[in-house]
């Protein structure tokens, strides 16, 4: 399906970034429609987390453009872009441990809402935020201070924390980090089970988890694409296969 650049929920037309003589991210190009859902893959090096900092306005391009929701943001900070429909989780968790399950959530949405944190205090009922946290599998540790949790729970939190905004474009970066075979898993399904209507654009060190979350992908090697296609056409890629073969000796390859 082609989309027009003012449907598309992500467009980046040929975003470069460098660090004095250092090309982190080399003419990438990308369209991303409302409901996809992309990863972005690569060796250990490639741009990923570069690219993925650039999309979230963290940091911006040395030269190309960036387009959210039909309008330029390539100059637009995060929070800006945040308030027009992008969310984001975090490699490393990043939630309020002193503050319950149900506050970190409630938190995140009252800040999405411009004037409507000014309204929000502790223990102040929020149907949102225990929506979103039965979506997410933590219902049951409502009212649990959230340094409590497992590292995986934190990591379904964290998720809850970003949907919370109710974001049309959510970025995920490496969601099952550090998990066990059981936590990956249940991200796994949590992914998979947001809604159609919500882009996804994702980094995953776990190449088989990534591949099985989404129906394109970007491989990057050096800060260049390499390929983009489908899952299965990414798999059957000798490009792609000489790539992650070449890191396999590493031991360390980030995917």
């Amino acid at each position: 399906m082609t989309v027009s650049p003012k449907d598309a929920v992500l467009e980046l037309d040929a975003v470069t970034v460098r660090f004095g003589g250092l090309i982190a991210v080399d003419g990438i190009s990308l369209t991303v429609e409302p409901g996809a859902r992309w990863a972005v893959i690569g060796p250990n090096g490639a741009g990923k987390t570069t690219l993925f900092t650039t999309v979230a306005g963290e940091r911006y391009p040395t030269s190309g453009r960036v387009r959210m929701f039909g309008r330029d943001v390539t100059r637009t900070p995060s929070h800006r872009r945040a308030r027009r429909g992008l969310g984001r989780t975090y490699q490393v968790t990043n939630v309020f441990p002193r503050l319950t399950v149900v506050e970190n959530v409630a938190v995140a949405a009252a800040a999405a809402a411009p004037g409507r944190l000014r309204f929000w205090w502790p223990g102040r009922p929020d149907g949102h935020a225990d929506e979103t946290l039965e979506q997410c599998g933590l219902a049951s540790r409502r009212d649990h201070l959230a340094g409590e949790l497992s590292h995986g729970e934190q990591r379904q939190l964290e998720l809850a924390i970003a949907l919370a905004a109710r974001p049309r474009l959510l970025l995920l970066d490496e969601p099952a980090a550090g998990l066990s075979a059981a936590e990956r898993v249940l991200i796994r399904d949590l992914v998979r089970a947001l809604p159609e209507g919500m882009s996804v654009l994702l980094i995953e060190h776990d190449i088989d988890l990534a591949l099985d979350l989404v129906d394109q992908v970007l491989c990057m090697d050096n800060g260049e694409p390499i390929a983009t296609g489908t899952p299965a056409e990414i798999r059957a890629n000798e490009h792609v296969q000489a790539v992650y073969l070449r890191t396999d000796g590493d031991g360390e390859a980030e995917h």
